[in-house]
């Protein structure tokens, strides 16, 4: 899901020399909603708002999440403050193949947020200012816009205060009853991002439940996940992780509590160091581990539960070359004789990816019977393709 904010920080001194800037543009920051003091784990939104005075400029106003850099966050003091964002991108942000520009018109203004919560967490409680260098301007037409170069806003200042752990706990009890009692999945999703931003083990603890038993508006379920990373906590998180994936109870979906796991885990092993090039010496370990866990319990899982757990194993082997395996072979055939529980929304998918590694003509039975009942026209198609060439092997 893309949402969120397109900035990125930087935790340094304030006092340095400052771009040049625009004097057709002007750049306004303030705190939303007149705030300027914020208990922990509460979202700190800053508002940037741009004025043109003069026509011809365009403003790029496509927010991501992950956060993209297109926006800088100069914070001082540094102390306290953790950049969960550079931890979790190791310094390979995202960037977004795709722009949309409007045009700023004069004495229009148009204000952009930025959650500062999408990049940094504080760890310890005090008096903060920020200021923001966007590069959001551009100067033409829709079809050859040229940079306007960086423009700086004013500084803004916060205090930040703590939010002890009984009212943690109450709090994220509450936001989990709404998540849980939500009558649709954008709902829910807003009550999530309240719940994100929280860091104690009290909110980590609810953020886990969430995160191992989604709130479900089949086939989505609510995303939680950046909340984990945020978290203060993280080896909580690698031991309750850790004991999902030896749970036979426990489905372990396509690209989450194992990667979340390998994740966390080499980040724990491996510290953030902002002055180095952060690599993940142990990654491939970690996960080959946590692949002999998972294989484990094949045997003891059943249903829909085996087969989302199987294609987790499946679909991840092949991109670091482990498909001799044992653990690679288990999981081939575990897909093989149960395809007819795969999921609907994961059928297509899987024949589409690696149909190569599921060249058996044991399926053509259970594949034949679900082009009978399948919704979806992709389905049908890479099920009819399967087979095809399940035919003319066999």
């Amino acid at each position: 899901m893309r949402s969120g904010v397109s900035l990125t920080l930087i935790v340094l001194s304030a006092c340095g020399a400052r771009p040049q800037q625009n004097p057709d543009i002007q750049v306004q920051l303030s705190l939303a909603n007149g705030k300027d003091s914020y208990r922990g784990g509460e979202p700190i939104t800053l508002e940037l708002t741009f004025t043109a005075r003069v026509p011809g400029y365009r403003i790029n106003e496509i927010t991501t999440q992950p956060a993209s850099p297109v926006d800088q966050v100069v914070l001082s003091p540094a102390n306290g403050v953790y950049p969960w964002l550079d931890d979790y991108s190791r310094e390979r942000r995202y960037f977004p193949d795709y722009e949309t520009s409007n045009e700023l018109q004069p004495d229009r203004p148009v204000t952009i947020e930025l959650p500062l919560n999408a990049l940094y967490r504080f760890d310890e409680l005090g008096r903060y200012t920020v200021h923001v260098v966007t590069s959001r301007i551009s100067i033409g037409d829709f079809l050859h816009p040229k940079p306007a170069g960086p423009l700086t806003s004013n500084d803004v200042s916060f205090d930040t205060v703590p939010m002890d752990d009984t009212d943690e706990a109450t709090n994220a009890k509450h936001i989990e009853s709404l998540i849980r009692s939500a009558p649709d999945l954008r709902a829910a999703q807003h009550h999530a991002s309240q719940l994100q931003w929280l860091t104690g083990d009290p909110s980590t603890h609810v953020k886990l439940s969430l995160y191992l038993h989604p709130k479900e508006f089949y086939p989505f379920g609510v995303d939680v996940s950046y909340g984990l990373w945020v978290a203060r906590n993280r080896a909580l998180i690698v031991s309750t992780l850790e004991q999902a994936m030896s749970d036979p109870q426990q489905p372990i979906e396509p690209g989450a509590v194992l990667h979340m796991a390998v994740a966390l885990k080499s980040r724990l092993e491996s510290p953030y160091n902002p002055g180095s090039t952060n690599p993940l010496p142990q990654i491939e370990q970690i996960e080959d581990d946590y692949v002999r866990r998972i294989a484990a319990t094949l045997p003891l899982r059943q249903g829909a539960n085996l087969t989302s757990t199987a294609i987790t194993l499946l679909t991840s082997l092949p991109q670091r070359g482990k498909t001799s395996t044992p653990e690679f072979q288990a999981a081939r055939e575990a897909i093989i004789t149960h395809i007819a529980d795969v999921d609907e929304y994961q059928i297509d998918w899987v024949l589409n990816a690696y149909g190569k590694y599921l060249d058996d003509a044991r399926m053509i039975p259970a594949l034949e019977n679900m082009l009978g009942r399948v919704k979806f026209n992709t389905t049908r198609a890479a099920i009819q393709k399967q087979l095809a060439t399940l035919r003319e092997k066999n």
